[in-house]
């Protein structure tokens, strides 16, 4: 288990966090919108089913390349996914937002605002961690 780990740079601990906290995220983004039904868009329900799996592919995605040769792409592909969850979330809950920033029904509520400050989270996170190297370099003496 140990030379698993052994030639890892913080990239990669911090995209298995990146990964906990996708799941995360999508697990409270079904559960805040997965019945929450809005009548305006003919009954469709206020969830993106296509950006929940977004949440979820990556994580199987850069797992399975961070164990392969094509580990240095994984952060790439993390900003790509979460991207596509972040922008099918603001589509599927933009109704929800015209009409509270008009003032109809004017009661934000508090899952709103958890799942903005999650996705939030997660792009923030994405694009450091591109930045942050995912594996050691060897120091030659």
């Amino acid at each position: 288990m140990k030379k698993l780990f052994q030639n890892r740079g913080i990239g990669f601990f911090s995209e298995l966090v990146l990964a906990i906290l996708s799941i995360v995220t999508a697990i409270v983004y079904a559960v805040s919108y997965g019945n929450f039904v809005n009548q305006a868009t003919n009954n469709k329900p206020s969830i993106s089913w296509v950006g929940f799996v977004f949440l979820l592919l990556w994580v199987v995605i850069a797992v399975a390349g961070k164990f392969t040769k094509f580990g240095k792409y994984t952060p790439y592909v993390d900003i790509v996914f979460i991207e596509l969850a972040l922008f099918f979330f603001i589509y599927r809950i933009y109704y929800y937002v015209s009409v509270m920033s008009l003032g109809i029904d004017a009661k934000w509520n508090f899952t709103f605002f958890f799942n903005v400050i999650l996705f939030v989270l997660l792009t923030v996170l994405a694009i450091v961690n591109c930045f942050l190297p995912q594996e050691k370099k060897e120091i030659k003496e």
